[in-house]
């Protein structure tokens, strides 16, 4: 069993950081001008409320990596959360109060022969409480009969609960969820 570590951004290769980020920028450019035509509540509502050049002013920041390895080749697996918060929007809505918007970018990134391959990305856009965002916790890789399996606690704004994945040739998949 091999235990995934919490670590700092500046401890992950540059080169994994420069990829999440553009994964991120384009990611996020996608999901505004995807949701927004038809988005009918929350945040999107009238499209993301801090136009792109704003947004790209913001910092990128990383409050969440995780680091393990993969067997004996020098594979390795992280687990990342990418954060952009915006400055607090007005609320037009009577009664309501200012929001501070920020988005979301988390998944796994399997590392194999100097490759790096997202599995699972998702984005939010989401306000204040980050109430709709999810997570993980992964907590040790686990190798049983030659297949190898993540032991994660996940869950979001309401709940928790362990889940197994399994990492495969196509990436992470859960197997086993809503263990409690």
């Amino acid at each position: 069993m091999q235990l995934m570590r919490s670590i700092e951004p500046d401890s992950v290769p540059a080169r994994l950081i420069a990829l999440i980020r553009e994964e991120f920028e384009r990611r996020e450019r996608s999901a505004a001008l995807r949701e927004a035509p038809g988005y009918k509540e929350g945040i999107l509502a009238f499209g993301h409320p801090v136009d792109a050049a704003a947004r790209a002013k913001e910092p990128l920041r990383f409050p969440i990596f995780y680091h393990g390895r993969i067997g004996q080749d020098g594979g390795a697996l992280y687990y990342f959360q990418a954060k952009r918060v915006y400055p607090v929007v007005p609320n037009e809505k009577p009664g309501y109060s200012a929001y501070e918007p920020f988005t979301v970018f988390q998944g796994w990134v399997l590392s194999r022969d100097g490759s790096y391959d997202f599995s699972q990305p998702h984005i939010t856009l989401t306000c204040c409480s980050g109430m709709n965002v999810g997570g993980v916790e992964p907590f040790a890789i686990l190798v049983f009969k030659g297949r190898h399996f993540v032991i994660a606690e996940t869950g979001g704004w309401e709940y928790r609960e362990k889940t197994i994945f399994e990492i495969g040739s196509s990436g992470i998949e859960p197997v086993l969820e809503d263990l409690y």
